[in-house]
């Protein structure tokens, strides 16, 4: 039988802003989740723990989320920092327990491996240093860990960022099970026999040309109240095929 190759390995804790909010979910359910339904950082001490050689592990990376708290003492954390306090004390108890190991054993190891990042301020630059850091240690193996419904944003932008850099890094993406409401993918046809309208009409290039007007709140609004319109119009029109034709 041939031996098995081991690699070093990171793990990418993607940060969540301290004031996310929506229907059904907080930063605390996204972030901890439950022993049921895990978020991020249970998510990826099973990973650390349960699914790979603990040995082979040499980061586990905490994104600053863009965000910080003010405690009752009147001092400030990042949200890295207030997440990673978190993980080590009041939450670290189940989420041993959770992964069947001792909540001794789980702290000593985030200590000697924990990298909190205290800059970045969006995905696209948590990733960047994320990449950076699995460099200086040479690690191998990059796995990102996010909601449901970032992961697929966190896995491009890491891939893209990659290839950019010409590094040898092999990327992967685990979602936890908690997210913050549907993520819509908008790909480019591809399939040969499908219609193709003109590339500068690609929903994947509208979407990007759609993301910049997020910088003027009050011109994005107007121009979603406009599309929205304009889809409801258009959708009157549409011809419904039976499926006996």
């Amino acid at each position: 039988m041939a031996s098995q190759t081991t690699h070093s390995i990171g793990i990418l804790i993607h940060g969540c802003h301290l004031q996310a909010e929506g229907k059904g979910f907080d930063w605390h359910k996204l972030v901890f989740g439950t022993a049921e339904e895990p978020g991020r950082v249970p998510h990826a001490l099973e990973l650390l723990f349960v699914y790979q050689k603990v040995e082979d592990v040499k980061l586990l990376f905490w994104g600053t989320g863009a965000s910080k708290i003010t405690l009752d003492d009147g001092t400030e954390e990042l949200e890295s920092q207030h997440t990673y306090r978190l993980a080590t004390t009041t939450e670290l108890p189940w989420m041993a327990a959770r992964i069947g190991r001792e909540a001794e054993e789980v702290l000593s190891l985030l200590q000697k491996i924990s990298y909190i990042d205290k800059k970045t301020q969006n995905t696209s630059e948590e990733v960047r240093v994320a990449v950076k850091q699995c460099k200086k240690r040479e690690i191998e193996v990059l796995i990102s860990v996010s909601s449901t419904s970032h992961i697929q944003r966190c896995l491009t932008d890491l891939v893209t960022y990659n290839k950019e850099r010409q590094e040898r890094l092999f990327i992967m993406a685990s979602p936890s099970a908690t997210g913050f409401g549907d993520t819509l993918m908008l790909e480019a046809p591809h399939r040969g026999a499908q219609r193709k309208p003109p590339e500068e009409l690609y929903p994947n290039v509208i979407g990007r040309k759609m993301l910049k007007l997020m910088k003027d709140f009050d011109l994005y609004v107007e121009y979603l109240e406009q599309w929205n319109q304009l889809t409801d119009d258009f959708a009157r029109r549409l011809t419904v095929v039976p499926k006996s034709a």
